[in-house]
């Protein structure tokens, strides 16, 4: 007797983009995704935004300045949805699987992921006092939280509704083969990250792990055939790694709760020359996501 397919909801996902599919179609979607996410700075020196606001923003140290560089995915994202409407002639919401099932497995998988972030997060944060240069007031930090929520959770969508919604949909409609649907999209993801890197090192692991997780995420929307889940998994990796430790005054750390000395050089993942350092850090975090990815798959079982 054979097994069950752990893809078997993966061709209703990947159902309607079947009409209308093709190389050159799929070309239009990432062009005009790719097009608005590296032209919104030129959209916005366009309109007239002053360049120090705009060096505010990409630098995201203060908490509105976060929330508006995170905001910028949006457009993106409806220009996406834009040439989902008008080239493959589908609702954008198809992007998302089932709508209902999509909301269901969102709640189902994030509620499940935050509790384990908290129990992972806090007792083994190790915070050394002498490096922590001030920490917002909490009444004020959860007083940021919502926004850093909804702003982060537009980041994530955007990034969700691309590689694992169009990209996803669109390739696995071409082929039922994993290294087409699955890997493709995560090796764009990851390459599409190296710019957070400012050292080759850096840059290594950090496309490292992003395609690992492009791969998990694509991996639970195929068992569970919506986006709900990895929209959850990314959602809350993302809110945590922005919402409690951060560097004062450096690049993304304006929702953190704790701010620790900077010295205004790179901040980076990993140190020059310390190799052992280096694998150890790496293979922590690979094994935190594998966990993640374990959890994830928990609750859409359930």
């Amino acid at each position: 007797m054979s097994r069950p397919s752990p893809y078997a909801a993966h061709a209703a996902y990947v159902a309607l983009a079947r009409p209308a599919t093709g190389p050159g179609l799929i070309l239009v979607g990432l062009l005009a995704f790719e097009a608005t996410f590296y032209g919104t700075p030129w959209l916005l020196v366009l309109a007239g935004a002053p360049p120090e606001m705009l060096e505010a923003m990409y630098l995201g140290a203060t908490p509105v300045a976060l929330a508006l560089l995170l905001a910028t995915f949006a457009l993106p994202a409806l220009a996406l949805a834009h040439v989902v409407r008008r080239v493959h002639r589908r609702p954008a919401r198809s992007l998302l699987g089932p709508p209902r099932l999509a909301l269901r497995q969102f709640v189902k998988t994030g509620r499940l992921l935050l509790v384990l972030m908290l129990v992972l997060t806090v007792p083994t944060s190790g915070i050394d006092p002498d490096e922590v240069s001030r920490t917002r007031p909490v009444p004020l930090w959860l007083a940021i939280l919502p926004l850093a929520i909804v702003a982060t959770l537009i980041q994530t969508g955007a990034e969700e509704l691309f590689f694992r919604g169009y990209l996803q949909q669109q390739l696995g409609a071409l082929s039922a083969n994993p290294l087409i649907w699955m890997v493709l999209p995560s090796a764009a993801f990851g390459l599409g990250h190296a710019w957070n890197a400012v050292t080759l090192i850096d840059a290594l692991y950090y496309v490292g792990w992003t395609f690992l997780f492009g791969c998990i995420a694509a991996d639970i929307t195929a068992r569970a055939g919506s986006l709900g889940p990895a929209l959850a998994l990314h959602l809350v990796n993302n809110v945590f790694q922005l919402v409690f430790f951060g560097f004062d005054g450096a690049p993304m750390s304006g929702f953190a709760l704790v701010l620790f000395h900077w010295d205004g050089g790179p901040v980076t993942y990993l140190a020059e020359g310390q190799p052992l350092y280096n694998a150890l850090y790496a293979l922590l975090t690979v094994m935190m996501l594998l966990v993640l990815w374990l959890t994830a798959r928990l609750a859409i079982r359930r």
